[in-house]
């Protein structure tokens, strides 16, 4: 059995201290990333659990991650997809800036593996896509990405940083993987 452990520490722009950790197991893998006071009060008590649990259940345990159970991604489908906002883009018959919006995002979240996304690499990503992108897609981009949230297609998770809604990511995942 290997363990390994990696660590961040952190800020963001709101003045809020992050911490990201990851725990693997063999097999086995626990992930955090949110406020560092978790880092104090509660880490060694999820270690011993989790070193517990894999002990006594580790070859048992389920290979797929319960992230993509609950993303609707199909245990067939690889994490990253190699596919370029052009060609997403191509299989989602994009017609609009909001289709231009979500082929870009599925490009940094599907084929970069990318969970959060901020505005800016969005819109330099619809940029790649060029048979599809317009200039004015530039001027309505905020209008754009209001009516996704407000559509629940993305949700605004941090000033100016979205992610693809669970329903979203399933509906993509799908099309996707049957074209690419």
């Amino acid at each position: 059995m290997s363990i390994s452990i990696k660590q961040y520490y952190g800020g963001n722009k709101m003045g809020e201290n992050i911490a990201k950790f990851q725990i693997k197991f063999g097999d086995f893998e626990v992930s955090y990333e949110g406020d560092k006071s978790f880092m104090k009060d509660d880490i060694l008590h999820l270690i011993e659990k989790s070193v517990g649990l894999y002990a006594e259940h580790g070859k048992r345990l389920p290979v797929e991650p319960v992230a993509s159970k609950m993303n609707g991604a199909s245990a067939n489908m690889p994490d990253k997809l190699d596919l370029s906002a052009n060609t997403i883009a191509t299989i989602l018959e994009v017609k609009s800036g909001p289709d231009l919006v979500i082929a870009a995002s599925a490009k940094l979240t599907l084929a970069d593996g990318k969970d959060r996304i901020d505005r800016k690499e969005i819109l330099s990503t619809m940029k790649t896509a060029t048979p599809f992108y317009k200039k004015t897609y530039n001027n309505n981009f905020s209008r754009y990405l209001d009516r996704l949230v407000k559509a629940d297609r993305l949700r605004l998770v941090a000033a100016n940083v979205y992610t693809i809604s669970p329903q979203e990511r399933k509906s993509l995942s799908g099309k996707l993987a049957q074209q690419g």
